[in-house]
């Protein structure tokens, strides 16, 4: 656990890191280098002794073969090694992999081999594995280094590298809608969420992501009439005007990342609002600054 250290406590706590991609990769296999040693891959890899060979887990013997099979990445060397000299599509794609695979054994799951320091060998079709605890772990090692490589990753709860959303946003990007609210709906706001802040999704999927957060209010715009008064108008004007729900010459699409970003919180926060307003259990969203008034006509209509 973080604490505050002489710097911080006199306040000279500096800049924050930026890591390099070798500098995460080596972090990347420090984290690894922790799992294998606790036996946290033998659930699914198994394991190798010196007098019973390669004894295989739930997903064959070799961590090596399953990746190239799932995931077309083929290693030649050592898992650490290839790591080392990793680029950032291999490097996201093993942090997922691995978080896929790990399995924490209970102390009392295995044995150990002391015969030439063999070390400990669990069986893989016991039951005595806890994967939900070691995932935790996992992203928790994998997180603690990715928030500083370049403007920040981690592992969603799901094992998915996606980028980490700015500061206050947080409980906006986990609020999930109620209960009550239609299944169409649930997704399509699930689905934003999750193509937005994609590791390295690209412009026009963010766009994307967008225009469906844009077709939830339309589909409820009786509502957002009701409860954003005249304000509602500007939501739509922007959706029609800047590239996101139509396609041509009169509109605009030169405006920069953060812009994109700013409007997908804005679009998220009021549909968690309309949507809570609509099935009378408000949700609680961040405070977001408000949509800036346009000089058109507030008759504008998709």
């Amino acid at each position: 656990m973080s604490r505050d250290y002489y710097n911080r406590r006199v306040g000279k706590d500096g800049q924050a890191p930026h890591l390099t991609l070798a500098e995460a990769a080596g972090q990347l296999v420090a984290a690894y280098s922790f799992v294998d040693q606790q036996g946290y891959l033998q659930r699914s890899f198994g394991y190798s002794c010196v007098d019973a060979g390669k004894v295989a887990g739930l997903h064959g013997s070799d961590l090596r073969e399953v990746l190239h099979l799932e995931a077309s990445i083929k290693i030649t060397n050592s898992v650490a090694d290839f790591l080392r000299d990793a680029d950032e599509v291999a490097m996201f794609t093993l942090a997922e992999f691995v978080h896929d695979h790990v399995a924490k054994p209970a102390k009392d799951a295995g044995a150990f081999h002391g015969f030439s320091n063999c070390g400990w060998h669990y069986d893989c079709r016991g039951d005595k594995f806890d994967d939900v605890a070691a995932r935790v772990e996992w992203r928790n090692k994998v997180d603690a280094f990715l928030k500083f490589y370049e403007d920040g990753y981690e592992l969603s709860t799901s094992g998915e590298i996606v980028r980490i959303a700015p500061d206050g946003m947080s409980k906006l990007v986990q609020t999930q809608p109620s209960p009550r609210v239609g299944n169409t709906d649930r997704a399509k706001v699930a689905n934003a969420v999750r193509t937005f802040h994609l590791g390295r999704s690209t412009r026009e999927e963010r766009k994307q992501a967008v225009r469906v957060l844009a077709d939830v209010l339309e589909f409820h715009r009786a509502a957002v009439k009701t409860h954003l008064s005249k304000d509602e108008s500007d939501l739509f004007n922007i959706a029609n005007n800047f590239a996101l729900r139509h396609h041509n010459s009169q509109q605009r699409d030169d405006y920069d990342d953060a812009w994109l970003t700013w409007l997908f919180y804005i679009y998220l926060s009021t549909v968690h609002l309309v949507l809570g307003r609509v099935y009378g259990e408000p949700e609680e969203v961040e405070t977001l600054a408000a949509v800036p008034r346009s000089e058109e006509s507030d008759d504008v209509s998709f």
